[in-house]
């Protein structure tokens, strides 16, 4: 209900299109690559991965979900704004997983899927390290090169080893082998390295600016060294039910 009351009350522009990319057509790594392509995401990590996903005019929160086994939420209702809900405590690395998976499942999944979480997970995968790129590196994968790829590609250890799975880079024996020490190391529920944690901005932007148009991510560029196009959302108050926009707290 808040959210509609924001949305009669200005206008979102996203830079991104956010497509269709059926799973029934597209296999997860297809639709990750396709996206990364059609937003202009240069090869490499992916400097904010929430940023990214606002500029498609998606709506990122946090919200308390009563339980640690719920990650996130996502909804696209017709003619609204795309929405994913983050639980809160999540470490950094995994929240940036958790949104690219309800990404995943935005684009990919119009109707329920029984392969769907699993599709999601890879789709989010391959959008945070492209199998091209990082495929090289995880054939001698160890603990200590797992911490130095997750600095590297902002992931968790736990998604690194996943990836090395799903591209079949290490065999089951050594997967096993790394998951036990992963354990020992308390890794599994502690893990180190944590990149930066990154904020949503739409919400807060739509809130607190004038009554005039405001961009979100002016001059910037997405990723260090990208030489695509600079990225914006604009957020342009509608006159006539700016007055309502304080009630929406």
């Amino acid at each position: 209900m808040q959210l509609r009351r924001l949305e009669a009350s200005v206008d979102i522009e996203p830079i991104y299109r956010l497509p269709v990319l059926d799973a029934d057509e597209h296999s997860p790594e297809e639709a990750a690559a396709k996206l990364r392509a059609s937003w202009l995401i240069p090869d490499g990590p992916v400097h904010d991965v929430i940023r990214t996903v606002e500029r498609a005019g998606i709506v990122v929160v946090r919200r308390d979900l009563e339980s640690p086994k719920i990650f996130g939420l996502s909804v696209r209702p017709p003619n609204s704004l795309p929405v994913i809900i983050l639980n809160i405590g999540m470490p950094p690395a995994h929240e940036r997983f958790t949104v690219l998976h309800e990404l995943g499942h935005l684009v990919m999944h119009q109707l329920p899927s029984d392969n769907g979480e699993r599709e999601a997970d890879a789709f989010a995968s391959e959008f945070l390290m492209p199998g091209r790129l990082i495929g090289p590196h995880l054939s001698s994968l160890t603990i200590q090169r797992m911490v130095q790829l997750k600095q590297h590609w902002k992931v968790s250890m736990a998604a690194v080893l996943q990836a090395a799975k799903r591209l079949e880079r290490i065999d089951e024996g050594r997967y096993k082998s790394l998951q036990v020490q992963l354990s020992q190391h308390s890794y599994r529920r502690n893990e180190p390295a944590e990149p930066e944690r990154e904020e949503p901005v739409i919400l807060d932007s739509i809130l607190e600016s004038p009554c005039g148009p405001r961009l979100l991510g002016q001059g910037t560029r997405e990723g260090r060294g990208s030489t695509g196009p600079r990225v914006q959302v604009r957020i342009r108050r509608r006159a006539r039910s700016a007055c309502h926009l304080t009630h929406c707290r």
